[in-house]
């Protein structure tokens, strides 16, 4: 067995470490720590060597090019990617590292360190600088199964003196992270469809509502004309034909019939919901003057009833304050 004496700063010579009394197994184990540690130190040494071995270690897909276009690093993230083992590309030019992402040659954003192109640039409309790394968001139909979107980052790589000797390039799928920003996307879109449509349908509701209240206008006005018109000769003609006791009713009548042509009935329903078709009838004969004799004579009530319906009105009203007087607060519809 060959001794080796050249020594290696760290490790004791196997010349020194080997000692007579020693096992053959022992100086054996020796001299084998001490060729592993010096072929170590041999590979690490190699500055290629050494970018292979930090590639390597790289979660990312992630390979290098020297000045002339020639891969010379390309881990195993990027063999699993491309399907491409590394044995088979490295060495290879006239970009054949871009086949795995578009399934051609051509050249792709870590040229763009090497050489400046501005025909290239244009392939990349969104690229980010930072320094001298060129980062971008593309799309690689190439990429099994059925393409992918990768962010890639591209640097340059620099010799011992500064001066850039090639690139290397970096990729991270983000596929998911698009389709998941296109189904946002597309929901925004399809939200601000359905936010415009339900505007314009708010506008035609508006329109039709707008419709409605101006035929009901035209309704009260004609209602209303053919009641002075028709109803209220024939009215003051049998009032006069009745005895003096009996006019009172004539009054009574002509009165609710001014009521249902005017606004008060509504406005009072629609404010005041809750009160019950007696309670706003006896509102609108509150409203035109009469006691609570003359209401319950009319509605064939008694006048205890009466006053109890007006509390209950008073409380539906949400008249609290006793000073208030029912009439002058029904006038003020």
């Amino acid at each position: 067995m060959t001794i080796i004496n050249k020594g290696i700063k760290g490790v004791q010579k196997p010349s020194t470490a080997c000692k007579k009394k020693q096992s053959p197994r022992k100086r054996i184990k020796i001299i084998n720590n001490y060729n592993l540690h010096e072929s170590t130190q041999r590979i690490i040494g190699n500055p290629r060597h050494q970018l292979e071995y930090i590639i390597n270690f790289l979660p990312d897909p992630t390979f290098a090019v020297d000045f002339k276009g020639i891969v010379i690093a390309w881990n195993h993230a990027m063999e699993k990617l491309s399907g491409i083992p590394a044995k088979e590309i490295l060495g290879e030019g006239d970009y054949a590292y871009a086949v795995p992402y578009y399934g051609i040659k051509r050249p792709i954003l870590l040229d763009l360190i090497i050489q400046k192109d501005n025909k290239l640039e244009k392939l990349y409309p969104s690229i980010t600088r930072d320094n001298d790394t060129l980062i971008v968001e593309v799309f690689a139909p190439a990429v099994k199964p059925s393409g992918k979107y990768l962010w890639v980052k591209a640097s340059p790589l620099y010799d011992s003196q500064g001066k850039v000797v090639g690139a290397i390039e970096a990729t991270r799928d983000i596929t998911e992270i698009k389709k998941s920003q296109q189904a946002l996307n597309a929901m925004y879109e399809k939200l601000k469809e359905e936010r415009s449509a339900l505007h314009e349908k708010n506008i035609a509701l508006r329109e039709i509502l707008g419709h409605i209240e101006e035929e009901k206008l035209q309704i009260s006005r004609q209602m209303k004309a053919n009641i002075e018109r028709v109803v209220m000769p024939v009215i003051k003609t049998l009032r006069e034909k009745v005895k003096d006791n009996d006019r009172e009713y004539f009054s009574l009548l002509e009165n609710c019939l001014k009521d249902i042509t005017a606004p008060f009935v509504n406005k009072l329903e629609s404010r005041f919901s809750k009160l019950s078709p007696r309670e706003i009838e006896i509102c609108n004969m509150v409203k035109n003057g009469h006691s609570s004799k003359d209401i319950a004579t009319a509605l064939s009530i008694s006048v205890h009833t009466v006053i109890k319906q007006r509390q209950r009105i008073r409380s539906k009203l949400g008249i609290t304050n006793g000073s208030i007087n029912l009439t002058s607060y029904l006038m003020t519809f």
